[in-house]
């Protein structure tokens, strides 16, 4: 289609005045509606008309329309009217923005001023949670698709456009309206396509939150976190690798840290880890604190492992270090103390020093000075400093400003140092007993405190969770291994405003596994806490399976302690428990998933009580319980197998049902 000119009157009433853009599927003009006076935007579709048939086009174009036109929200863009041109074209009217878009703003400008970073997030994030509170998940966000207008620093204009690709939350199974966007399909800009959506899993408001991490990174940082490669491998790094941490990349980049936890919280790879929602995104915004003027990140904090067409060049400054640090190290040494040369301090001088300042601070009640330092002596070479010095500075820090009574510091030091302390502390198949130590005063810490925020929790979790192949293969303490998974496992609970019915059973089943654990290696307290938890949260909200598996954690402790006389008893209840279980409205498949642990356990407990009958001599007693150790054993195979078949229902749809019901 030719580009209609400047001076036209389009569709009667509409002067056109100029062409704002123009691509694949559309061409954008400004115009003024001649009727009211006002300027508009006119978006016409091109590659579609009658006689040639592009109906999925026409279909994204109208579902756009219908969508826009319930939207109305002062950061979305408003549609005024929908029509189809004399020659079957079809356009839409919608407002005028000024401004330029956000992509053209960082090709020109670099990274944003973090005040001003906040303030364009804050607005963003409260037109997609309006979208989201009307069932449209947007799907296609990226710099391209944010209008804004900095004449107003302090307020400055923000319009989310382009609802192309959006998704609307109920979904149309009619035989005769196409499916515009199946599961699998990869729509969407690729650059910002969250991890579910490169694998073509199902999309949920969840994919425009991590595409919100993408464009907050890059206002922040002027690029994306993933930059380097082709479209292929960004994409596949998506699925397995964390956003950077900009803090970590530059420490003296000034930026605040809620702002940097944002991102982490918005972009984290798992679904679990991940937001849930733009009210709580826009809770953390609020939190971030204001910045002096002018204040933005200056490139050049980045590793120089940057890819490999720069592998000469690393060489090169790697030698050049290495030559650097020899000199400074024959000047200290050669300098016998005549006061000419300067030293150069190890870390464990740093660690002194810098703790005797803090502690010095606060005896002098300047708090504040206190985090200063202490924050500042966390920044720089402080990232090249072994594990275990990195760690064990974060830890006096951590314990020095919970003394002191200021849990704000002592919350932002005690996630950082289970990032630094826990790879080191996993590598070793016994740690020293300090490190089991710090491991239990931080879960104390934790649990002792009820004001600790999610934006801890979340920092929390992410640095537990962030090494998953250290964490499985960790064979130390058994303690502390449990106090760390609970810890894990807490995090990713208390990050929700709002469990839902999946959480808390997911939490209640991983209580009964954490029970059965402590019981088999016979730590006591911690068997009796976790099977108090998982008999409470089972009966509690009516998940009567776990109630089942909390009976049987109990069978599996008495059977650690060699009392087969209790663990007949609770045999005995797991039996009860089932044929209670039979009478609820929970699905076959989900009743019996809780059987082959069960009915494993069940011929265990016969076991032991045919070898205790035979040592009496009571020979018919004995074949009589291996008679049903056999069975038992047999049923295990059977629901074993059931549970593994591939066609069962979701045990989350399963899971939600059962919860409904019950309550």
């Amino acid at each position: 289609m030719k580009t209609i000119e400047p001076g036209t009157t389009f569709d009667g009433k509409y002067e056109i005045e100029a062409v704002l853009g123009s691509g694949g599927v559309g061409t954008v003009y400004k115009a003024l509606e001649t009727d009211l006076n006002r300027p508009v935007a006119i978006k016409i579709l091109h590659i579609w008309t009658s006689s040639i048939g592009e109906p999925d086009s026409l279909q994204r174009f109208k579902r756009e329309a219908k969508v826009l036109c319930q939207l109305l929200h002062p950061n979305i863009l408003r549609v005024y009217r929908f029509g189809m041109t004399e020659t079957d074209l079809p356009f839409l009217v919608m407002e005028y923005a000024k401004g330029e878009s956000l992509r053209s703003l960082l090709e020109k400008n670099g990274p944003i001023e973090y005040n001003t970073v906040t303030k364009i997030a804050l607005k963003l994030a409260a037109a997609l949670e309006h979208s989201h509170a009307h069932g449209i998940v947007h799907r296609d966000l990226k710099p391209e698709n944010v209008i804004v207008d900095l004449s107003d620093p302090n307020d400055p204009m923000v319009k989310l456009i382009d609802f192309g690709l959006c998704k609307p939350e109920q979904k149309t199974n009619s035989t005769n309206q196409r499916t515009l966007t199946s599961t699998g399909d990869l729509l969407g800009t690729a650059l910002y396509m969250s991890p579910e959506q490169v694998l073509g899993q199902p999309v949920t408001e969840r994919a425009d939150i991590y595409a919100f991490a993408l464009v907050l990174f890059e206002m922040i940082v002027g690029k994306g976190p993933f930059a380097e490669g082709n479209v292929a491998e960004i994409m596949m790094r998506r699925t397995t690798e964390q956003i950077p941490e900009i803090l970590q990349m530059n420490p003296s980049s000034g930026l605040p840290r809620q702002l940097d936890q944002t991102v982490q919280a918005c972009g984290a790879r798992e679904l679990g880890q991940r937001l849930q929602s733009f009210t709580e995104v826009i809770e953390m915004l609020g939190s971030v604190p204001a910045t002096t003027a002018g204040a933005r990140f200056q490139p050049g904090g980045k590793s120089l492992l940057g890819g490999k067409k720069k592998l000469p060049l690393i060489i090169g400054v790697a030698f050049a270090l290495i030559s650097g640090v020899g000199a400074l190290v024959y000047l200290s040494s050669s300098d016998n103390g005549s006061g000419n040369g300067a030293a150069v301090k190890m870390p464990s001088e740093v660690i002194k020093t810098s703790i005797a300042e803090v502690e010095g601070r606060i005896q002098k009640k300047d708090l504040k000075g206190a985090l200063e330092i202490a924050r500042n002596s966390t920044k720089h070479e402080f990232e090249q400093w072994p594990a275990s010095q990195r760690a064990d500075l974060l830890y006096s820090y951590f314990e020095i400003f919970k003394q002191s009574g200021d849990k704000e510091a002592a919350n932002e030091f005690l996630p950082r140092f289970f990032k630094a302390a826990l790879p080191m502390l996993f590598k070793k198949d016994n740690e020293p007993p300090e490190w089991r130590a710090r491991v239990k005063a931080c879960y104390d810490y934790l649990h002792s405190e009820k004001q600790i925020d999610r934006t801890t929790w979340r920092a929390i979790s992410t640095a537990l969770t962030s090494d998953g192949s250290l964490r499985k293969n960790y064979k130390g303490d058994v303690r502390t291994r449990l106090l760390l998974k609970e810890l894990s496992l807490d995090a990713e609970f208390r990050i929700w405003p709002h469990p839902q019915p999946t959480h808390l059973s997911d939490y209640t089943k991983r209580m009964v596994e954490f029970a059965k654990e402590a019981g088999q290696y016979k730590i006591e307290d911690l068997y009796q806490y976790y099977y108090t938890i998982a008999h409470d949260l089972s009966i509690k909200h009516g998940f009567k399976r776990f109630e089942v598996l909390a009976a049987e954690a109990a069978c599996a402790h008495a059977l650690a302690q060699n009392d087969v006389t209790e663990a007949a008893k609770q045999m005995d209840l797991c039996r009860q428990l089932l044929k209670q279980l039979d009478q609820m409205p929970d699905s076959k498949e989900l009743k019996s998933s809780s059987r082959h642990a069960v009915h494993e356990m069940e011929s265990k407990v016969e076991l032991a009580l045919a070898e205790e009958a035979e040592a009496k001599g009571d020979s018919a007693a004995a074949l009589k319980h291996r008679e049903l150790a056999q069975r038992a054993a047999e049923l295990s195979v059977q629901f074993e197998k059931l549970a593994r078949d591939p066609n069962k229902p979701s045990l989350k749809g399963m899971v939600i049902d059962q919860f409904d019901n019950n309550k």
